[in-house]
């Protein structure tokens, strides 16, 4: 983690960066991200800073995770670039998380962006910010969260992933929430596990019943129960 305290401008024409390292050998894992923390009076420049995942070695190699930045400052005029992108490799990494908040403003700005490279998921807990989902990052929650302006960008996608099962979800905006053509807000799958529940499928031989919540689900031969619908 590189950590810096600058009380007056920082300057950034050139690089900081806390990127993971390839690995090395065969069919080895990219290293993930590191972690860049910056508060600051001012920030100008048109550098980089970065916390980008490595990438694996092909054929076998996965990708490196993205990794954490967080910028705060009193005034910013910054116009060069911020990745955290996740490592390519045999399967893509997640996005990291790249964080923006200006001291005198209560919201700050959270991207998860992986660069346009579909991969794993990333994890992120609830806060004051406008949250944005991009570049086919895969946002992953497993409680409810609360934000105030929610984007979820082409191709990317907020998740839910189940701790238990069923898994009740609440999602709550205090502004503005898109899902760009080709963005999700998903939660397929994450029922009751196979044969649980009050819409459960008949499932002691197969062929088996389908589940059933707001429709019944389809009977299979030999006069056995599907499951019924369910409130």
């Amino acid at each position: 983690a590189l950590r810096m305290n600058i009380g007056g401008t920082l300057i950034l024409n050139g690089s900081i960066s806390s990127e993971g390292k390839v690995g090395t050998g065969s069919y080895a894992g990219g290293g993930a991200g590191g972690s860049v923390w910056l508060s600051l009076a001012t920030w100008t420049g048109t550098g980089s800073i970065s916390a980008n995942g490595a990438p694996g070695i092909l054929p076998g190699g996965g990708g490196g995770g993205g990794g954490r930045i967080s910028v705060s400052f009193n005034s910013n005029s910054f116009s060069g670039s911020i990745t955290a992108y996740g490592g390519i490799g045999t399967n893509n990494a997640g996005a990291g998380t790249i964080y923006l908040k200006t001291n005198s403003q209560a919201f700050a700005q959270l991207t998860l962006d992986n660069g346009g490279n579909a991969g794993t998921n990333t994890t992120f807990d609830s806060g004051l910010y406008d949250l944005a989902i991009v570049g086919k990052a895969a946002a992953q929650i497993s409680t409810s969260v609360s934000v105030r302006h929610l984007r979820v960008g082409s191709n990317s996608t907020l998740m839910a992933t189940a701790t238990f099962s069923p898994l009740t979800l609440s999602i709550t905006a205090s502004g503005d929430v898109t899902v760009d053509t080709g963005g999700a807000i998903s939660m397929d799958g994450q029922g009751y596990t196979a044969g649980q529940g009050p819409g459960g499928g008949y499932t002691s031989q197969p062929p088996r019943g389908g589940g059933g919540h707001g429709g019944i689900g389809g009977a299979n031969p030999g006069s056995r129960t599907s499951g019924v619908g369910s409130a």
